[in-house]
């Protein structure tokens, strides 16, 4: 409670829409990371190369966020 404070109104409605287009972000990131690998599985066989890409892809999806908030910050 002693952390809460008011800030002004044109303020606010920014960071709302800012965390508005982050949370959509996610979102659509969680949808890719579920769909994913039940295309992989559906594709049927495949080698090793195509399971390096596949595990790549997905291990690199999620931090493309934190990595566009960092830059996005720098400017």
């Amino acid at each position: 409670m002693s952390f809460l404070r008011e800030s002004p109104v044109g303020v606010a409605m920014v960071e709302d829409e800012t965390e508005t287009k982050y949370f959509g972000v996610i979102n659509m990131m969680a949808v890719v990371i579920a769909v994913y690998p039940l295309t992989y599985d559906l594709i049927g066989d495949h080698g090793a190369a195509m399971s390096h890409v596949f595990g790549a892809v997905l291990l690199t999806v999620p931090i493309a966020v934190p990595i566009y908030v960092a830059f996005k910050a720098k400017s």
